[in-house]
């Protein structure tokens, strides 16, 4: 994966970390949140401004053009891991489903739960773990707060809970109880009104 974005972003071209300032990071995170969909110039402008001053469409433009830059590898004849386009309407990112953790987290979330629903706990525990290990933390506020990815933060966010869940219940139907009991109650005194989470400790 070349985007990480289940928490603070982290871009790798080539196997290499590349490093951005906070405008770009606030730019690829939410052009990645909705990749190979156009995202008005004029909502990146206002969720640019809640890390300063609104910017003016030259400077967006110049914030793209930084971007771009920082995304074409190091090594000549590789091919970049996204291409960031103009539309009429702003921008969009174009990248393939593999090189971003979203796209592989829902799909071990997906497996887990089938897995867990088809009576195999061992192969769900694998999957939802995995799933666990690619969320990071959250995604940052002046980015998650933003209208036009908010539905999408709340989604994500929402399957991470309900895959801990079944992770739960699959470790549970390995006979995992006690080290499972610190973590239950954790989860429950944050989501005190979480039906599912007091089932699995009864």
């Amino acid at each position: 994966m070349d985007f990480r974005i289940l928490g603070p972003l982290v871009v790798e071209v080539d196997g290499e970390r590349r490093q951005l300032g906070p405008k770009l990071r606030v730019l690829l995170t939410l052009l990645a949140l909705r990749p190979n969909r156009s995202v008005p110039a004029a909502e990146l402008q206002a969720v640019l401004s809640r890390t300063g001053r609104t910017p003016t469409r030259a400077t967006l433009r110049s914030h793209i053009h930084h971007l771009r830059l920082a995304l074409q590898p190091a090594r000549p004849g590789s091919a970049p891991p996204a291409t960031l386009l103009t539309t009429e309407t702003g921008y969009l990112l174009r990248v393939q489903p593999d090189r971003l953790d979203t796209v592989h987290f829902q799909r071990l979330v997906k497996d887990g739960r089938q897995a867990l629903d088809a009576g195999d706990p061992v192969t769900a525990a694998e999957r939802l773990h995995a799933a666990q290990v690619l969320w990071r933390g959250p995604i940052p506020d002046h980015v998650a707060g933003a209208p036009l990815v908010q539905d999408e933060v709340a989604r994500l966010e929402g399957l991470y809970l309900t895959a801990r869940e079944a992770r739960i219940q699959a470790d549970l139907d390995l006979g995992r109880h006690a080290e499972l009991l610190p973590e239950l109650e954790l989860l429950i005194a944050q989501q005190p009104d979480h039906e599912g989470l007091r089932r699995l400790l009864a």
